[in-house]
């Protein structure tokens, strides 16, 4: 935290937003994984305001994705999909698979907290054809993925299709 601080603190002082905004956003990342998602939401917005300023759509669709994660965290998944499908609408063409696959990960999660089952069910399907055909292909991401398809049976009341899912993740 403390280094990357350090050169959020250069790079505004140098006036180069591009190395700013990605700044604001690597500090995002990293407060997400210590747990502390209102400074992670903080530093995302932070990272989103200047991307937008400085016209760095590539920055723009990460942060909006970022932040919806964080939306379906606190369980405000109307606002997540507004952002989501902002998101999906400026994908650069060249967004690794799993940046892609997580984006409709968080479609799916945004959904399944709407009760918009059917539609949570074809998003989170299409996340693991994607994962399934990426050149690296994360296990993990997939095992999680058949795990949002077993809760979203959960929820139909199909136990035996959700034991099915776990059984494949």
């Amino acid at each position: 935290v403390d280094t990357l601080r350090m050169a959020l603190d250069s790079y505004i002082a140098l006036g180069n937003k591009t190395k700013t905004a990605h700044s604001y956003s690597r500090l995002g990342l990293l407060y997400h994984q210590l747990g502390q998602y209102e400074s992670a939401i903080d530093y995302h917005i932070s990272a989103l305001e200047l991307a937008r300023e400085i016209g760095y759509s590539e920055v723009v669709f990460r942060q909006e994705v970022n932040l919806a994660h964080h939306l379906n965290l606190l369980g405000k998944p109307e606002r997540a999909l507004v952002l989501l499908r902002h998101a999906e609408s400026i994908m650069p063409t060249n967004t690794a698979v799993q940046r892609q696959v997580a984006m409709y990960q968080y479609i799916s999660e945004a959904l399944l907290l709407r009760g918009v089952l059917d539609s949570a069910m074809a998003i989170v399907q299409k996340a693991i054809k994607l994962a399934w055909k990426a050149e690296y292909r994360d296990s993990l991401v997939i095992a999680f993925l058949y795990g949002d398809e077993a809760q979203i049976e959960m929820r139909r009341g199909n136990s035996i299709a959700a034991h099915q899912m776990m059984g494949s993740a």
